[in-house]
């Protein structure tokens, strides 16, 4: 005989209501009061999980390209670091910025090194040039600059028409290249 054929044996029909009734409003009251907060805080908690993996696979992927960039600063550190004093660092971008020219075409007038402050990391060149040309070697010369594996740049460069020739321009110019100090 099971258990429920002897509730029904043992109670009438009222009862067995009742008793169903009573049960399934324990059941509704367990559901509501436990299983209901025990679910939503089991949500919240996969939730928070689920956040705390994206703010990791960020960090994570924030400390490589911090890693990578290390890397690259290292490298150019490496590459660019001033083994020679500044004199002979400056006679080599002087020796390098007429070849530049030449290559470019440009008539140089004048090439002088200006007063640098040195600064605890970098030590950055600066030569002061003028200069004469067609609008293409001056194209040419900026183009050479830019794709230079230096660390080359031209900053405060004036272009004036000359009145000598039909097309002709005077350039005046600042080089710079941004050296590490040691290594």
């Amino acid at each position: 005989m099971s258990f429920l054929s002897w509730v029904r044996e043992g109670l009438d029909r009222r009862q067995v209501i009742a008793t169903t009734l009573v049960a399934l409003f324990a059941i509704l009251f367990a559901a509501v009061m436990f299983y209901r907060p025990m679910a939503q805080s089991w949500q919240a908690k996969r939730g928070a999980v689920e956040a705390a993996e994206l703010k990791l696979a960020r960090y994570e992927r924030l400390v490589s390209q911090k890693s990578s960039l290390l890397e690259e600063l290292a490298q150019y550190k490496e590459r660019y670091a001033r083994n020679r004093s500044h004199d002979e660092e400056v006679s080599a971008f002087l020796k390098q910025l007429e070849e530049m020219i030449a290559a470019s075409g440009l008539k140089v007038n004048d090439l002088r090194p200006i007063p640098y402050e040195e600064r605890p990391i970098l030590d950055t060149l600066v030569i002061e040039l003028t200069a004469e040309g067609e609008m293409d070697q001056l194209i040419g010369f900026l183009h050479i600059i830019a794709s230079a594996p230096d660390l080359l740049d031209v900053r405060n460069m004036s272009v004036q028409r000359r009145t000598t020739g039909e097309g002709h321009l005077g350039i005046t110019a600042e080089a710079t290249k941004t050296l590490f100090i040691g290594k």
